[in-house]
């Protein structure tokens, strides 16, 4: 049964599958991007904002693809399901975390604001995203949902590592330990080759708690 009158579960899984390769393109940009800085390149002028500016891009295309998948005329129907089913609220929880931290990092490279906590909502946003990753309520079939919930944990965990590696990498630059610059991207850039190539476990979505149901009507 679909959630949404004008959904069915085969959509609802092409859907998830397609957000999932997006955010994880977007994500292998931001890490390949990331790298090349860390080894020296790309850091000057307007190419420093790139991997920030990805972000962002990041933020704003979950955001806007939660709101409008279902076009201009559903915008009610649907801003009213992502605010009454769990997994669409922890979505928009996720792709506002990525906005303010793209926009940190770029108020901190223009030297619009110094202060140094800026540096760090960041890893912070990374690891929230990675508990959110931990706790993400999974619906279908027992099989469906023990796998998604065991590829949600792993990608949750890695995620929290990567936040952690990024915060030392920010906070070592006192010390000069240039090694955590590449640890937190390699840890990028393996969630964005996971993100890449999930796809929804058969029987995803076909067991849904029925008071989500069409709350159209």
């Amino acid at each position: 049964m679909p959630i949404l009158s004008f959904d069915t579960i085969v959509e609802i899984q092409a859907l998830s599958n397609f957000a999932h390769l997006v955010e994880g393109i977007i994500f292998g940009l931001v890490a390949i991007i990331a790298l090349t800085q860390a080894w020296g390149y790309f850091r000057n002028g307007w190419k420093q904002y790139v991997w920030p500016g990805l972000i962002i891009f990041a933020g704003l295309f979950l955001f806007l693809f939660l709101v409008f998948h279902h076009g201009l005329d559903n915008v009610g129907i649907t801003w009213n399901f992502i605010l009454t089913y769990p997994q669409q609220q922890q979505h928009l929880a996720i792709s506002i975390l990525l906005i303010i931290a793209g926009v940190s990092e770029i108020l901190f490279m223009t030297g619009f604001s110094k202060n140094f906590l800026l540096k760090l909502i960041w890893p912070a946003a990374l690891i929230i995203i990675g508990l959110l990753f931990l706790i993400h309520p999974q619906h279908g079939t027992d099989v469906a949902v023990r796998l998604a919930t065991t590829i949600h944990n792993f990608l949750g965990t890695i995620l929290i590592l990567t936040g952690i590696l990024r915060g030392i990498d920010v906070g070592s630059k006192l010390s000069h330990i240039r090694w955590f610059s590449f640890l937190w991207i390699i840890l990028l850039f393996i969630v964005a080759i996971l993100l890449m190539i999930y796809r929804e476990p058969e029987g995803a979505y076909r067991e849904i708690p029925s008071h989500y149901y069409d709350i159209s009507h």
